[in-house]
């Protein structure tokens, strides 16, 4: 009688990495190693450690479609064409770890929290810096009894204070705000009374 794997591919659809990794590290695996010979595979084994590092793909997918704006799918790493350690090893049917147990011990650990990465779409970037810039060089609006600056004069200090840092310069500061300041000219927003 053929044995039959639930392939990690499959399970990773339904458990997280972390608690299919801590699986791999205790119990191992079945089904095909890199070079397509069959066996049980221990923890530490090389087609373990290829297993490892295919879940570890998976998870930093994972985080990465969390972080987009708006959030994507992760499932390429998986279902995309290519043939993964995810797609032939797994454990046999019916002999599949308790993942629950694993799901318990890790639920008392602290939460992987990646660094924020605000990944926003190029429209709402736009929108933003803008907005931002109308604000502040609009000769008709005061802000908590600030009144307006001249574009340049912003350009100028954004230089002065922070022109070690990669992109920032007149020319690229100039051009951002043009752009932005025709994004949101576009929806009709913007005030006339600005000062360059």
């Amino acid at each position: 009688m053929e044995k039959e794997i639930i392939p990690l591919a499959r399970i990773l659809f339904e458990y997280s990495p972390p608690v299919v990794a801590s699986a791999i590290e205790t119990h191992g695996l079945w089904g095909w190693d890199r070079y397509g010979r069959w066996g049980e595979f221990k923890p530490n084994s090389a087609s373990c450690n290829d297993a490892l590092d295919a879940v570890a793909q998976v998870n930093y997918s994972i985080v990465k479609a969390r972080r987009q704006d708006p959030p994507s799918s992760w499932h390429e790493v998986i279902t995309g064409n290519t043939i993964t350690p995810l797609h032939h090893l797994g454990w046999l049917k019916g002999q599949q770890p308790n993942f629950k147990k694993f799901e318990k011990e890790l639920a008392k650990t602290p939460a992987f929290k990646p660094l924020e990465n605000y990944n926003l779409r190029p429209e709402t970037e736009l929108g933003v810096i803008g907005a931002l810039v109308d604000v502040v060089t609009n000769k008709t609006s005061t802000v908590d009894g600030y009144s307006h600056i001249p574009q340049s004069k912003i350009i100028s200090k954004v230089v002065a204070l922070y022109g070690d840092l990669p992109g920032v310069s007149k020319s690229n500061l100039e051009r951002v705000f043009k752009i932005a300041r025709e994004h949101i000219e576009n929806y009709g927003i913007v005030h006339p009374e600005v000062k360059k």
